[in-house]
């Protein structure tokens, strides 16, 4: 399943899949029956950086972890947002 994940960011925001450590990485999964969505986490490693996008993202940039519920996030993003602020800071 990592690969299908990365294999998205690669191809929706252009990172370079070298650029990131899996052996620690994480999954968040939020199920909503008839579609689910799951979140990835992963720490990067030196120099790793966001290429560009295609016509599937609008935007992607760094926010810090305390600023992310300040943006207009998806409903269920937002609800699920705590849940997955906690595996972050659980896999530090």
């Amino acid at each position: 399943w990592y690969d299908a994940a990365i294999r998205e960011a690669i191809e929706e925001i252009g990172i370079d899949g070298d650029m990131i450590d899996l052996e620690r990485a994480l999954r968040f999964s939020d199920d909503h029956g008839d579609w689910r969505y799951e979140t990835i986490i992963a720490h990067a490693l030196d120099h790793f950086a966001i290429g560009e996008s295609n016509h599937e993202t609008v935007e992607a940039t760094w926010v810090e972890m305390e600023k992310v519920e300040l943006l207009p996030l998806h409903a269920s993003f937002a609800k699920a947002w705590p849940s997955i602020k906690a595996l972050i800071e659980s896999s530090q």
